[in-house]
């Protein structure tokens, strides 16, 4: 069920991309740091118990929407032997839409791929110390202004990882954003 909700919500957002007006890419650049869990139950739970981690988001304008770059770190610890604790970390390439709900109310949905690598901390292993996967993902945010250009916000990662069999994850992340203004300069570099 959380899958269509997720699917629903991106592709409602992406709906009035015809109707935006002009674009200003790299105009400002967001920089979001916040705590995540990893919420859903799935086959990873009856090995694992997954801990809380951070992630770091990096959000600018793009032509006719918003770029999105980022990591997310979770640890996890083994139930029982032989398993061993991991850590996962994601990489994170979205590109998404964010629609002003009211004046101080943002909604951001985006959809994009990511790679999640886990490392395990087995010292003794003869076999893999690190396994990386594709995965795709979904994207849910919403966001508050705090004071002038930080914000708070609730975040949703859904995600589907491409393991020998397809881990479902979602992790939920609250955090602070702040926005800056870039230059001129740099603005020109980057278009």
């Amino acid at each position: 069920m959380l899958r269509k909700w997720v699917t629903f919500c991106v592709l409602i957002t992406l709906l009035p991309i015809a109707t935006m007006g002009k674009p200003n890419p790299f105009e400002s650049l967001s920089l979001s740091l916040g705590m995540s869990n990893k919420v859903n139950d799935n086959r990873i739970e009856s090995y694992w118990k997954s801990g809380v981690g951070f992630n770091v988001l990096i959000m600018t304008g793009f032509y006719r929407g918003k770029l999105i770059v980022g990591f997310e770190y979770l640890p996890y610890t083994a139930i029982a032997a032989p398993q061993v604790d991991f850590r996962a970390t994601n990489t994170i390439f979205a590109w998404g839409i964010e629609n002003e709900v009211f004046k101080s109310l943002a909604i951001t949905n985006a959809i994009g791929a990511g790679n999640y690598r886990m490392h395990f901390e087995d010292d003794d292993a003869d076999e893999l110390a690190a396994e990386s996967e594709w995965s795709w993902i979904a994207i849910s945010q919403i966001r508050v202004p705090i004071y002038y250009e930080t914000s708070g916000y609730i975040r949703i990662i859904y995600q589907e990882v491409f393991t020998n069999q397809t881990t479902y994850l979602t992790t939920f992340s609250v955090g602070l954003s702040h926005r800056f203004v870039l230059p001129q300069a740099v603005q020109r570099v980057f278009r």
